[in-house]
Parts: structure tokens; sequence; C-alpha cells
């Protein structure tokens, strides 16, 4: 029998504009707020994550590795995967697919998490 998958929980980066209020935040603490919100409503724990995706349409100034950056901010492990889908627009969808393809191939089970919309622009 093929695994499934489901979307349990879901939180978005605040919208902000350049030189706005946001402006002291790097795009890897913002991401890492919403990962933690997502988390929280959906009743997991750090630990119980197996892999960080994230999605970006711009990496202009969000240095190396902004998954990984992401997913420190929550105590997520180093020995989680992380990974970044940069694509210019859908790369959250992207990111998406990506957990749900792992998920339904047997190579995660529902700890996998897909955190889209980081850096999005479109």
């Amino acid at each position: 029998m093929t695994p499934t998958s489901a979307t349990v929980s879901g939180a978005h980066i605040p919208v902000g504009r350049l030189v706005g209020s946001l402006k002291g935040f790097s795009d890897s603490d913002m991401g890492g707020v919403a990962i933690k919100a997502a988390l929280e409503k959906g009743g997991t724990a750090p630990g119980q994550v197996e892999y960080v995706i994230t999605g970006r349409a711009l990496n202009a100034g969000a240095r190396q590795a902004p998954a990984r950056k992401a997913a420190e901010v929550n105590t997520i492990s180093m020995d989680i995967p992380a990974i970044t889908v940069n694509t210019t627009c859908l790369s959250g969808i992207n990111g998406i697919d990506l957990a749900e393809r792992l998920i339904r191939v047997g190579e995660r089970d529902i700890g996998s998490l897909a955190f889209p919309g980081s850096g999005q622009s479109c």
C-alpha cells in the first residue's frame, strides 16, 4: 500500500516591504518564526521533524543554507536534512510537492516538514 500524505498545519512569514518595520529581522529569523508556528499548530515537536524543505524565490542577502538556518532557530537537529528549493514563483508549492513525494515513496514519515514561502515574491 502506498503511503499517503496530508497537510496538518501551516504558517506564513509576515508580509513586509523594503526598509519597512521588519528590516531588523533576517529572512531565516522570520522563516524560523513561521516554522515554530506551524509546529505548534500541528502539535509537532522539533525532534519529530525528519526533513526541512523551504521554498525561496530570491536568495539575495539570505546567505548560505537558508533552510538550515531557519531550522536551527527551532532547535531542529543538525542531523536532519534541510534543503532550499530555489525557483522563481511556485518554490513553496515545489517544496510541498517534494515533501509529499518523500512521504509517498516511503522515504519519510509524518514528521517530514515542508516550509514553503520564506522569501517568496510571487
